[in-house]
């Protein structure tokens, strides 16, 4: 049985390690990157279908299983290799395919959308501190004569900030509940977009554990407890949620695990299967949250 291996220069089939025939890709840059793109992707290119065809193939890559015998016992150097200059493409080709495969791989995920939310509730919150800054500064300022036009041009000015604010909520609200339905219905928008920031992305949220979600923006807390000792963090971000912060001192830890758990059930609804059970869990959460409640009493 021949074997089937794709190299950044072409697809082969090899007989004992020996080319028995080959499709060379073009030496296109752009053309190269798309080929490079599409692995990355686990898709079959045109031209290892059509060499599939033509032999009964083995080959090594999860990717190309349904085109013949998946043989995964074989250690690395067991796998037959080639001279990209024995095919006429030296290694200059090669190093600028890989920056521009880099380029696009870096460009396709800063266009995530997370990564646009993380930057809005970051902005908003840098305008919100700027705000409260030019208040405080607006209010001393009112204890001491001052050019009244001086004090109307700083009036604008916290006005235009305010309003900015106000539009980046907006977005980021609109922004969430795309993205994040069940989360954004669950803790609402703003709680699950500061969620993602302090993650990173809606993946790496999604994989996180409930135990981690709960800590989440409390990172410092948490690294000072290792160090100095003393009580650990029971919360971080989360603690924004009404069931949280109006919840007696001696329940918040309970009810903290709580809502980091019907977190992580809703966070991995939105980016796994993508179905609305947010009705299901603010239930069982609101019923959790009552019995706790009543138990107290």
């Amino acid at each position: 049985m021949q074997c089937l291996r794709t190299f950044w220069f072409g697809s082969f089939i090899f007989n004992n390690k020996a080319v028995v025939d080959a499709s060379i890709f073009n030496k296109n840059i752009d053309e190269l990157v798309e080929k490079l793109t599409l692995i990355r992707a686990n898709c079959i290119l045109p031209e290892e279908e059509a060499l599939a065809t033509q032999y009964d193939v083995s080959v090594f890559e999860h990717r190309l299983a349904s085109l013949g015998v998946l043989i995964t016992n074989n250690s690395l150097k067991d796998m037959p290799w080639l001279n990209a200059e024995d095919h006429g493409f030296d290694l200059r080709l090669f190093h600028d395919v890989m920056i521009a495969f880099s380029k696009k791989q870096i460009s396709k995920g800063l266009a995530l959308p997370d990564y646009r939310v993380i930057q809005m509730i970051n902005a908003m919150d840098d305008l919100q501190q700027t705000s409260n800054l030019l208040k405080e500064r607006l209010l001393n300022w009112g204890i001491f004569p001052m050019d009244e036009s001086i004090v109307n041009s700083l009036s604008v000015l916290i006005n235009q900030v305010d309003d900015e604010i106000i539009v980046l909520r907006t977005q980021i609200q609109k922004e969430m509940h795309q993205l994040a339905p069940n989360t954004s219905k669950i803790v609402g928008s703003f709680l699950t977009a500061r969620l993602l920031a302090h993650a990173g992305s809606l993946q790496k949220l999604a994989c996180l554990p409930a135990s981690s979600i709960q800590l989440l923006g409390a990172e410092k807390a948490l690294f000072r407890y290792k160090k100095e000792g003393g009580r650990p963090p029971k919360h971080g971000s989360i603690y924004q949620h009404p069931y949280l912060n109006k919840a007696p001192r001696k329940l918040r830890g309970k009810i903290a695990r709580m809502i980091a758990a019907s977190i992580a059930l809703a966070i991995k609804a939105d980016v796994f299967t993508k179905h609305d059970i947010s009705g299901e869990i603010a239930d069982d959460l609101h019923k959790k949250i009552q019995m706790i409640s009543n138990n107290k009493k």
